[in-house]
């Protein structure tokens, strides 16, 4: 999303939610919606709308057999239904927790709160059509994501099994959730 967009914000200062670069100050994002829960709901009910028409506009531009979608909270916005289907990235409870804390700087129990803000493990492996494990490290789970992305490709982004197959391509898109604001390419040969 554009900075521009940001300055929609009128509940929360500006000045508050934008570090020196312009890019969002998570912590303080994060210390509003956890306590906050009306200024929460009005931020979404703001961003969703905002973040669902720069989707269709990025997914609109994509020419590829698939498109992978990355979506923090897709289940617990309701979003699986506009995926044909859903790969789930699991990880263990644990590392799950020791990565949020070295990832955002916070503690044990903040980073509890934000796992207990999301969907189980055992409710997104229940969406899942595709799992890939990631408690390993960084370098493990490069080879594992162009494997499903090959198995994507050969498939059309249908059912790996192959019951609908579009031509192979070398190239797959990875579509980011565009709060993230950027798209990157697997070369998958």
């Amino acid at each position: 999303m554009a900075l521009p967009r940001y300055k929609k914000l009128p509940h929360i200062s500006v000045q508050k939610i934008l570090l020196g670069d312009g890019s969002l100050n998570r912590a303080l994002l994060r210390e509003i919606i956890f306590n906050q829960p009306q200024e929460k709901r009005w931020l979404n009910s703001l961003l969703h709308p905002m973040i669902h028409q720069e989707t269709q506009r990025q997914l609109a531009t994509i020419d590829a057999p698939y498109a992978l979608w990355v979506v923090p909270l897709l289940i617990e916005n309701g979003l699986t239904q506009r995926a044909q289907r859903v790969l789930v990235v699991d990880v263990d409870p644990e590392v799950q927790l020791q990565r949020t804390m070295a990832r955002d700087g916070v503690s044990r129990e903040q980073a509890a709160n934000i796992l207990a803000a999301q969907a189980t493990r055992s409710q997104r492996l229940a969406y899942a059509d595709d799992i890939i494990e990631n408690s390993g490290s960084p370098e493990t789970i490069a080879p594992r994501v162009g494997l499903t992305a090959s198995s994507l490709s050969r498939s059309g982004g249908s059912d790996p099994t192959g019951s609908t197959t579009m031509s192979d391509t070398s190239t797959t898109v990875l579509f980011e959730h565009p709060l993230n604001e950027k798209m990157r390419t697997w070369a998958t040969n």
